[in-house]
């Protein structure tokens, strides 16, 4: 149940943020501007999810099922998993839509996958690749033809920013160039970057996924990172050795590879000296 104070207040957030898309705004690009909701809105949402899906399954024997949908607050993949990793599979469940994942660049197929113990309700659908494109051309004549958004690799395991969470979202359109930050990638895998084998995963899989320009010009974040359980917990400079990764390997495969990155160092204090390291 929703007050009308709280209904109130949304809907007076929702209005104050005119240059983002919300359903039935024609005008408002939903790759652009798309309304994103903040930590408190999740957990509002979620929490609210739970409790409805509570009283369907409970009260009338319902089973809530949620359909994700374009130019909504959940319609892009890592939305999606943010809901169904924080809503309790017993009362909330995914009406899966091809449609719409394919909409907003994700592989329906994939997604299937990853929810189909989850999955109530179904929707086939074609995308007709030209209304996709008119979509994005509009997005270029309010003004973001030429520039290009980089997501970066997060550090902690709850973030969204996994490799392959980056590089859907850079499958949303060409101009998306994925940010690799090596250092969060080790954290949030708790180490997972050993050797020059694990560097070399990691390059083949942009390329695998990519499959263009954008997995040899690429953007880098390095540095040395002391981790937790919950992944990214300090940075440090290359001098404190006992934290990972090593940056050697990573440069030797650059170098033999041809590839040519924008490389920013972000170590603690000793950036430029780090940076002339590697």
């Amino acid at each position: 149940q929703i007050q009308g104070q709280e209904r109130s207040r949304q809907q007076g957030s929702h209005a104050a943020r005119d240059d983002e898309a919300l359903p039935g705004q024609e005008d408002t690009p939903v790759f652009g501007h798309k309304y994103v909701m903040d930590d408190e809105e999740w957990d509002t949402f979620c929490n609210g999810m739970n409790y409805l899906g509570k009283i369907a399954k409970e009260e009338y024997g319902i089973a809530l099922t949620f359909h994700h949908h374009m130019g909504t607050v959940v319609q892009d993949p890592d939305e999606v998993e943010r809901m169904m990793a924080n809503t309790d599979p017993e009362y909330v469940s995914l009406l899966f839509d091809t449609g719409h994942f394919t909409y907003c660049g994700a592989d329906p197929l994939e997604m299937v996958k990853k929810y189909v113990n989850r999955i109530k309700h179904v929707h086939l659908k074609d995308i007709r690749p030209e209304v996709v494109k008119e979509v994005k051309d509009n997005d270029d004549e309010a003004g973001f033809a030429d520039m290009t958004l980089c997501p970066e690799t997060m550090g902690k395991v709850g973030q969204l920013g996994t490799l392959d969470e980056v590089l859907a979202l850079c499958g949303v359109d060409e101009r998306i160039t994925p940010c690799i930050d090596f250092g969060h990638l080790n954290a949030r895998t708790l180490g997972g970057i050993q050797s020059r084998a694990d560097y070399a995963a990691i390059l083949d899989r942009m390329g695998e996924v990519l499959g263009d320009e954008r997995s040899r010009r690429f953007h880098v974040h390095f540095s040395r990172i002391e981790f937790s359980a919950g992944g990214e917990k300090r940075h440090w400079t290359f001098a404190e050795t006992q934290f990972g990764p090593e940056p050697q390997p990573l440069m030797e495969l650059l170098a033999e590879r041809g590839l040519a990155p924008v490389i920013i160092c972000e170590s603690a204090g000793t950036q430029a000296e780090d940076a002339k390291t590697m």
